[in-house]
């Protein structure tokens, strides 16, 4: 190991994985990375922890870490979660189990050989097997999606907006898009004008989640109650763009980004305007996630398949549509296995 084993260490890490994962999963995995050293450093400074070297870290070094990560909060003063807590383990292990091959020269009956030796820090196995506590208890639940009255409102609203009032016509265009197509953060953010389509109401998602790898570009119809904020929508950013000299293709452009895109946080402030000015600030919280559950959650409840709500979500199969958005409701099933009896 070089001078500086932790970082070393972690540019192995990064550039085994960027032959896999997509550019934006790295740099958040390498921004994972520096908020641990950093942390580590300030352990090693007060004499908590013994190294700051990956190989050499012991068994209570790591627990030091996991249980100084137990004390931490996160920007809204709340303690972390625990799947921020699963993520921290999980750099962790990639961290120390990454094989490090080290050549050893000996000689065997006058002769010099080299034997390549793999070394590979276990600690945070043991770690976890003696203090189990430490271990996060994420339990997997599938978050609910918006409350009927929430999506309602959102819709007769939306049909008020003054045309003039840009910030909230963007936010209802976008929060309305997200809650009928269900699209991912980054599907909307890198959309284009000419992906929507308001003739035949259909929406193109051009660059979806795992791109480079599984998913291919796939196009979703626009239930009606999300067309005429839509249609008031285009007709606006066309006046926007003009004032403001753009000449962005986005479909939500930025007038300080390089490419002309708005970053995923300013995707998340965007919905936060239609949240603060539903009348009673409802408990449900706007946001990707939360539409695109809403959005899966609606197919499911008339009674459209697995199968094709998977193709309209962008999933390779029912599986983690099930698991993560949304479920058949229990009534539709029980109708279904009835009409099987009958058959």
């Amino acid at each position: 190991m070089s001078r500086y084993p932790f970082q070393e260490k972690v540019n192995l890490i990064l550039n085994a994985r960027s032959q896999r994962y997509a550019p934006i999963s790295i740099e958040k995995l390498g921004n994972r990375y520096k908020r641990m050293f950093n942390d580590l450093q300030e352990l090693h400074k007060q004499g908590k922890i013994s190294t700051l070297n990956p190989q050499k870290m012991n068994i209570s070094d790591i627990k030091e870490y996991l249980s100084y990560r137990r004390t931490c909060k996160n920007r809204k003063g709340k303690l972390l979660c625990e799947k921020e807590h699963q993520h921290d383990i999980t750099a962790l292990r990639y961290l120390l189990e990454f094989p490090v091959i080290k050549k050893r020269t000996y000689n065997y009956k006058g002769k010099t050989r080299t034997k390549e030796i793999v070394v590979v820090n276990d600690s945070l196995k043991n770690c976890l097997m003696l203090y189990p506590y430490l271990k996060p208890r994420v339990h997997g639940k599938r978050k609910p999606p918006l409350k009927a009255e929430t999506v309602k409102e959102i819709k007769e609203r939306s049909l008020n907006v003054n045309p003039y009032d840009w910030k909230h016509t963007r936010a209802y265009a976008l929060v309305s898009l997200m809650v009928v197509t269900g699209e991912r953060n980054k599907e909307v953010r890198l959309a284009n004008v000419e992906d929507l389509d308001t003739i035949n109401w259909t929406f193109t998602i051009k660059h979806p989640k795992g791109e480079d790898t599984y998913a291919d570009p796939r196009t979703v119809p626009i239930h009606p109650d999300a067309r005429p904020i839509l249609s008031q929508y285009v007709k606006a950013l066309e006046c926007w763009k003009e004032a403001h000299r753009v000449t962005s293709h986005a479909l939500f452009p930025s007038t300080r980004s390089d490419d002309g895109y708005l970053d995923e946080n300013t995707i998340r402030t965007i919905a936060k305007v239609v949240q603060n000015d539903l009348v009673n600030h409802c408990d449900d919280e706007i946001n990707p996630q939360s539409c695109r559950r809403t959005a899966i959650q609606a197919l499911l409840d008339m009674g459209v398949s697995d199968a094709s709500a998977s193709i309209f979500s962008g999933h390779t199969s029912g599986d983690m549509l099930n698991k993560h958005y949304g479920r058949k409701p229990e009534k539709l099933a029980h109708e279904e296995i009835k009409r099987s009896w009958t058959n």
